[in-house]
């Protein structure tokens, strides 16, 4: 169990501050405080988003691996990702730190039959890219440091249009 302080540490501290007058500190494991954290995070979230989904009229694309070489080699890949980008900023798109359903609403070709089209709309989209690669493009496009994310929930369907719809679970 890991303590704030070292067991040699907290005895000197604790000879100082008896004599400062202040009060001895209470030793909680880590993991116990940043559930406590946690905890008040995602009560005050949901208490402050609207439960109403939010639907972006953008396409998802797939984080790309990125290299130097990228700043002005103009890899499609790379291309397609920095305008999904751009169309996040520009749209203001909202991801909240948790609690948040992202669906990703994958279009359809162009070369399926209106039969098949009826028959997928809505269904598991179980092609790639892969939904983990679809929410980092989506959490690094809104974000530039998105480690302050700890609960999100990500699922792809099949649509006539792309989009991306986000809704707030309480």
């Amino acid at each position: 169990m890991k303590r704030f302080f070292s067991e040699k540490n907290l005895l000197e501290y604790q000879k100082k501050s008896a004599s400062w007058g202040f009060q001895q500190p209470k030793h909680v494991p880590v993991k116990q405080a940043q559930t406590h954290i946690q905890a008040k995070r995602f009560s005050v979230a949901s208490d402050n988003y609207d439960s109403q989904p939010r639907e972006y009229p953008i396409t998802g694309v797939p984080k790309p691996r990125q290299t130097q070489s990228d700043k002005w080699n103009k890899r499609p890949a790379v291309l397609r990702y920095r305008a999904f980008a751009d169309d996040v900023k520009r749209l203001k798109v909202f991801l909240p730190e948790c609690a948040a359903h992202v669906t990703f609403v994958m279009p359809m070709p162009e070369s399926w039959k209106p039969e098949k089209k009826s028959e997928f709309d809505g269904k598991p989209h179980q092609q790639k890219p892969d939904w983990d690669n679809l929410g980092k493009a989506l959490c690094d496009a809104i974000y530039g440091e998105d480690s302050h994310i700890w609960d999100c929930r990500v699922t792809k369907i099949w649509g006539y249009v792309g989009k991306i719809v986000i809704k707030t679970e309480k």
